[in-house]
């Protein structure tokens, strides 16, 4: 981090590009850990295969990923079409920490 702070806990993750929404609620990702949790959660496989059914259905898990890891500009886009489904973050009580560029 700036100032070479280290964190050792965090009390919450939330990506920058937003959360999954789902049915109207945002999805957590169930390998985080979480106390008092009151939204749904799925873990990484399931939440892997949601991705893969909203951007391209008609494909298998494996190759949907393999496509993502190959080409960059694959990866771009689906990232762009999830933003356009997210939840975006907008609440200022907590606290933006962007990662150190090295």
């Amino acid at each position: 981090m700036d100032g070479g702070r280290r964190l050792d806990h965090a009390f919450a993750y939330i990506s920058r590009r937003g959360c999954v929404d789902h049915r109207g609620m945002p999805l957590a990702i169930a390998e985080i850990d979480a106390v008092g949790r009151v939204w749904p959660a799925l873990d990484q496989p399931r939440m892997l295969d949601l991705a893969r059914r909203r951007l391209d259905p008609g494909r298998l898990l494996d190759d949907f990923l393999a496509a993502i890891i190959a080409d960059a500009e694959v990866r771009r886009a689906h990232t762009a079409a999830l933003m356009s489904r997210s939840r975006p973050f907008a609440y200022p009580e907590f606290t933006r920490l962007d990662r150190a560029s090295n």
